[in-house]
Parts: structure tokens; sequence; C-alpha cells
């Protein structure tokens, strides 16, 4: 075999190799995230916190029996157990659009909970197995991660010219067991797009991470995936909840490591502490502490355990049949749609969080209808620009906290915004309930109250929160 002598190569190419290594070490950016119930991937001498352990759970149709999330079947790319993202809030412009330039374009937020909801991996499902490296070259034992439990060690790359922008790199530390792999691709320019989100990440000044976990289906296991995606959400029927932490936010400098854990290994000797420091998108403790919110087909006080998911998914556009799906709580309602009980007696809670007001309120332009009981609860601002008409001794509005802003669009043919009575917390606390009329885009604002009933007349259907008028007209 004849010697290859390297004098030989033109030095153009060595040139060309300069150049091209060059631009990866001056240009090129990763971010490392690892999200977990309690495993230390850089210590890796974390000790299993056993039956102290923080379980993420969902409910059963009739918003009872709390159970451990569906843990993925198999050390393979088929995605089967229930979903689990990381993600942040992004603040949509004055359109209140994804995308967009000047006043309409998006930015990262950097308050909990404020915004719209955007992923950054799509096929991290609960009870996913891993292996860590061992050595040079070799992996390590299977790390079992069981129903309920998560650990992933996330890597996003920007511009280093080997790995696309627009994958995040999910336990890829593991090239022997191809299985354990995961390379989870957004792209396309839409909402979710990596690199896209890596540059309003990089552009705000602590960006807020969070993790978002779903049960898929009350019915029972998530059904099976299609392709190489993870589970699908479905609309009323999913549920999910938020975990955030005030130091959980996108690192200022490029090739850091930020850990997200639920337990925390705080002394780096491997024994695990409960995060005391995370928050919820709905405290369900809270909720049930002041008894008001209910899930499910069977009207359930919501479960006093922050760790279960409650908050029925809704896609944005399409209708939910509170008779059918049951008591539901819904977190930023945004959109269009049909949210009706068909008489049956649900009740229906709108939260909002902090930060979620006046530009930056949600606003709803679709129907609520029936006999509902609506609940306003979070410091935020829920607004209502369609119709809403509640009847019956249970269709009432009941403010907790925060804002509800009825501000119909009078698209000619008039919006109706009735309901039976109007009442809230009697024990007032930091924040008031406020009950907005705002005519901004309907001169002739008109809202109905039925008071059918004898028993409003009762101290318990009192309003003792504040009103504002907003804008001007009739």
């Amino acid at each position: 075999m004849p010697a290859f002598n390297l004098y030989h190569v033109p030095k153009w190419f060595w040139v060309m190799i300069f150049v091209f290594l060059v631009q990866i070490k001056l240009f090129s950016a990763k971010q490392t995230i690892n999200f977990s119930t309690w495993i230390d991937f850089e210590n890796l001498n974390a000790s299993d916190p056993g039956g102290a352990t923080k379980l993420l759970k969902g409910l059963n149709a009739a918003g009872g029996t709390p159970t451990s999330l569906y843990e993925d079947q198999a050390d393979d790319q088929s995605y089967n157990g229930d979903l689990i993202e990381l993600g942040f809030f992004k603040d949509l412009g004055d359109d209140g659009a994804v995308g967009g330039s000047g006043a309409n374009a998006d930015s990262a937020s950097t308050t909990n909970f404020k915004g719209y909801w955007t992923p950054l991996t799509s096929r991290t499902t609960i009870g996913q197995d891993a292996k860590w490296p061992a050595g040079l070259g070799s992996a390590g034992p299977e790390q079992s991660i069981p129903a309920g439990e998560f650990g992933f060690n996330v890597t996003i790359n920007n511009g280093d010219g080997i790995n696309d922008d627009d994958t995040a790199f999910i336990n890829w530390h593991t090239p022997i067991e191809s299985g354990f792999k995961i390379a989870d691709q957004q792209t396309g320019g839409s909402d979710t797009d990596l690199s896209t989100n890596w540059a309003l990440l990089t552009a705000a000044t602590n960006a807020k991470l969070g993790i978002r976990f779903y049960d898929i289906s009350t019915a029972g296991n998530p059904p099976t995936p299609s392709g190489t995606n993870g589970a699908t959400k479905v609309n009323g029927t999913t549920r999910y909840n938020t975990i955030m932490d005030p130091d959980w936010v996108w690192q200022s400098t490029d090739d850091q490591t930020l850990n997200m854990a639920i337990h925390e290994n705080v002394d780096d000797a491997g024994s695990m502490s409960l995060n005391t420091a995370l928050i919820f998108e709905f405290d369900n403790t809270d909720a049930y502490t002041a008894n008001l919110a209910k899930v499910g087909t069977g009207n359930t006080r919501v479960a006093n355990d922050d760790y279960v998911a409650t908050v029925t998914y809704h896609d944005g556009s399409s209708n939910l049949a509170l008779n059918t799906i049951g008591s539901s709580v819904i977190s930023g309602l945004s959109g269009s749609g049909t949210l009706t009980d068909n008489g049956s007696g649900k009740t229906l809670t709108l939260h909002s969080r902090t930060g979620n007001t006046v530009a930056d309120a949600y606003s709803f332009g679709g129907t609520i209808t029936g006999d509902t009981t609506v609940i306003k609860t979070g410091e935020g601002e829920q607004k209502l620009t369609g119709t809403l008409s509640l009847t019956d001794t249970t269709g009432f509005v009941y403010i907790d906290d925060g804002i509800f802003n009825l501000a119909p669009v009078d698209a000619g043919g008039g919006v109706n915004q009735s309901m039976e009575y109007l009442t809230s917390n009697t024990i007032l606390g930091s924040t008031d309930p406020i009950f907005v009329l705002d005519n901004d885009n309907d001169a002739d604002q008109t809202v109905t109250f039925g008071l059918t009933d004898s028993s409003h007349e009762s101290t318990d259907r009192e309003f003792k929160g504040k009103v504002y008028l907003s804008d001007s007209g009739t």
C-alpha cells in the first residue's frame, strides 16, 4: 500500500480546514439543560429519595384517584409514555399572534408563567430509561426511570457547523446505546422552531424556563404515538401542569449548564433534598384549601397535591363539552370555540397568573354558555370578547382573585353577556377581585344579571371587589 504524504496536500486545503475550525470555535455555542426528578448529571452520585420522591401524577376522568403518570415502555424511539416538555413562556407582540416583527415581535418572558407556553422538546416522555457514561467510549449500567419520574440531559446548539441548530440532542452522551438517544428536531419556522427560540431566549435577560407535564389520556394509558413523535395532546381530555423555579433561567453566556430538578443534590454529596423554591402554574394545594375549583365528570374537588396534572388542555380553537369531560380548569384561555355544559351545572375555572394583564391579558373570543359556574383565579386577567350566557342558579361568576374583563367585540350581530349573578371572595387578600366592563370594541355594551333565584339576596351572593368601567360609550 503506498504511503500517503501530507506534504503533497495543497495549501488551500489546510487553509479551509483552519477557517472551518476557527468558525466553529469563534461562532458556535451550546446550552446544556438537565431536567429530572432527582438525577444529578454532573456528579452522578445522587441517591434515589425512595418513598420521599415527588411523583408526577394524573387523575381519572371523574377527577379522582391520583396515579403516577404512565412510563415509556421500551428503550427505543416510540415515546409512548406520558409527555413532559422542557420549555419557556413567550410574550406575544401587539397582534397577540406567534411571530411578527416590530411591535408584533415575540420575546422570551422574564416573568414566571407569563405569556404563551413554547416547548423546547417534544419527544421527552415519563419513564424513558437512559445510560450515563462510565468512561471513555463506554456506557454505564442502565438507569431505569419508573412511572411518574423523568431524567434528561439536553444539549441545544447554535451555529457550530456540525450539529443541527433545530435539534435538541437528548441523552446524547451514550454513543454505544442508540436506543437511549433522542434527536428531537423542531424546525419549519413555527412557534417551536429551535433556532428562532434560541434567538429569543438569548436576547432576553434571565428568560424563565419551566417543565410542563401532561396526563395525555384521563381514560388510561396514552394512545400509541404516530411515527417517531411523542404523544399527541388531546383537546379536552388531556390535562397538564407546569413547574418553574425563579432560578431556572436561560444562561446569559454560551456553553453553560443549567440543572432543573425536583430533588436537588444541594451539597454534592449525593443526598437529595426537595427543591422548596418550585412554583406551579395552577397551585392545586391552594385551590384545594379554597375549595373552589372542580375537576372531571364527578365535579371532584381539585387534588391536594401540586404534582398532579389538573389543567385541561384547550387547543385554542376547538369546542369543549363540559357535560362530557366534566368540570375543568383552564389556564390562559385564549382563541375561540364554544365551551358549554349543556345545562348540566359544571364548574369552569379560568386561571391567569401574574403579569398577564392589560395588553398581555388572555383574551377569549368564543362562547361560554350553559348552567356553568365560572370561577376566576390567579392574579392575572381573563378577558372575554365573545358571548357569555350563564343561566339557572348555577350560572354565576365568582371572582376569587385578579381581573375578570367583559370586553365584547361586536361584529355586527351584537354580543350577549349575561349571568345569574356576580359574587367574589368575601375575605379579601392582597389583590382585590376586579370586575371590568370594557366597551372599547362595542359602544353599546350591555351586561345582564338574571337574579331569578331568591337565594341571591343572601350575603354569600355579595361582590366585595372593585368594578372598573373602561373606555367611553354606553
